[in-house]
This record gives structure tokens, C-alpha cells and sequence, in this order.
């Protein structure tokens, strides 16, 4: 992002790094450019950088809990099917 930055200039390299459209399995590299592009010790800015690191807690959180009831889901459709070759 530094040389982005010096290249094009620290404005245009921050407005493309919080509006470019990315992937949600990229939004993790934008949270890691966003430490590089804005200076965190200001007043707002801290404010923000504590509510993304809230935010990417709790996306983490919900995420392991999505894994953990899609692994449920495919053992239950396991065991349904096992089932329903006994009734069979």
C-alpha cells in the first residue's frame, strides 16, 4: 500500500481501498490496508478502528458458527439418509 500510496497519493489509495468493491473473502485484506492508508490515532479515526475490530470479531465469531451448523447439517443429511435406506 506504501508505494500505491506514494504512486498515486495517500487520498486516492484510501478512497479505493474503503469503496472498492471486494469479495467478502477480501474484506479481511481491506481491514489489514485500512491500518496502512488512515492514521489511527485521531479522534474518529479510533473510534473506527475500534468498531472494525469489533466488527471483524464478531463476522469471525458468526463465521465459525456457520461452519459448525453447516458440518451439523451435513451429518444430519447423513444420518437421514442411513435412515432411509433402513425404512427401505
Amino acid at each position: 500500500m506504501e508505494s500505491e500510496a506514494k504512486r498515486f497519493g495517500l487520498l486516492r489509495t484510501r478512497y479505493v481501498v474503503l469503496n472498492w468493491p471486494m469479495e467478502d473473502i477480501q474484506e479481511r485484506l481491506r481491514t489489514d490496508m485500512i491500518a496502512k492508508v488512515v492514521r489511527k490515532d485521531r479522534g474518529d479515526n479510533a473510534f473506527l478502528f475500534s468498531r472494525i475490530s469489533q466488527l471483524s470479531d464478531d463476522n469471525n465469531r458468526l463465521l465459525a458458527k456457520l461452519r459448525a451448523r453447516h458440518k451439523q447439517i451435513q451429518e444430519l443429511r447423513v444420518e437421514i439418509e442411513v435412515k432411509n435406506k433402513k425404512v427401505k
